[in-house]
Order: C-alpha cells, then sequence, then structure tokens
C-alpha cells in the first residue's frame, strides 16, 4: 500500500482538534478523537522524528484525557501511560516548548483523573517550564493551554 504517511498523520492530528475545539462529547465523538489521535501518532512514526512521537504520544493522552471525562475507567489509564510517555521521551534533547507541553498533559490528565496532588505537582512544574519557554510565541500557546486548567 502507498500512503502518505506525513498528510495522514498531519490530517489525522487536525482532526482531533476539530473535535477537541468542537462541543460534541458524546462516546461516539470521544471513540473518533482517539483513534484519530493513535492513526496520527502511527503515520508520525513512520514518516516523523523523536519530536513527532512524542507530539504524538501527547495527543493520544490529551484526547483520552477528553474521553475520559465521561469514561474514566476506559481512558484514564491510556491518557496517563500516554501523557507520562511524553513526558519521558520530551527530556531527550528537545524544544523547551515541547518540556512544557509535556508537563501541560500531565497537569491535565491528572485534572480530570480527580487526583489532586499529582495535579499541584504537574501544573507548578509546567507554570515553572512555560516561563523559561525563550520564543513568546511558543510560551504563549502552552500558556493558553495551561490556562484552559486554573
Amino acid at each position: 500500500m502507498d500512503h502518505d504517511h506525513r498528510s495522514l498523520a498531519i490530517s489525522t492530528y487536525n482532526r482531533c482538534w476539530e473535535i477537541l475545539d468542537g462541543e460534541d462529547r458524546s462516546d461516539p465523538a470521544m471513540d473518533e478523537l482517539v483513534g484519530c489521535a493513535f492513526t496520527s501518532r502511527y503515520h508520525w512514526g513512520i514518516a516523523g522524528g523523536i519530536q513527532e512521537a512524542v507530539i504524538g504520544d501527547w495527543m493520544i493522552g490529551r484526547a483520552a484525557a477528553e474521553a475520559a471525562t465521561t469514561r474514566p475507567a476506559v481512558f484514564g489509564p491510556l491518557a496517563w501511560a500516554f501523557a507520562k510517555a511524553a513526558e519521558d521521551a520530551a527530556f531527550l534533547d528537545r524544544p523547551d516548548w515541547l518540556h512544557a507541553s509535556a508537563a501541560e498533559g500531565l497537569a491535565r490528565v491528572a485534572t480530570v483523573l480527580g487526583d489532586a496532588d499529582r495535579r499541584a505537582t504537574w501544573l507548578e512544574e509546567a507554570t515553572i517550564r512555560v516561563a523559561a519557554i525563550g520564543d513568546p510565541e511558543d510560551r504563549a500557546v502552552i500558556a493558553s493551554q495551561l490556562d484552559e486548567l486554573r
């Protein structure tokens, strides 16, 4: 099969954002969201590098966290596992915004799961990392995501 893995990775990642930015939180919409996140991650695994893999893991964590708002037993562990994978890989010589994004992902999952201790830890860590982002535009993007959790 001849696929344009990069195009598929981008289109399914963008579809994740369309669903996240929309209002439909039905089970089928959340299933599509998680499916698109996995599909994007798969194709980035072929067409991208480590940075894209980290972003893909972060998106799976983000998507599963959103789905966990209504089905925590199904998606909660998945959300934590992929957010943690993104965090673990983000420190392998990655950009400062990616470090901050990974911490934001863990704070988001902890918030959704109602884990107050982890939430506090990762909100604090994400706040520190956001402040350390050198590029103002990158800082603003991650800060806005972090603000959603406050």
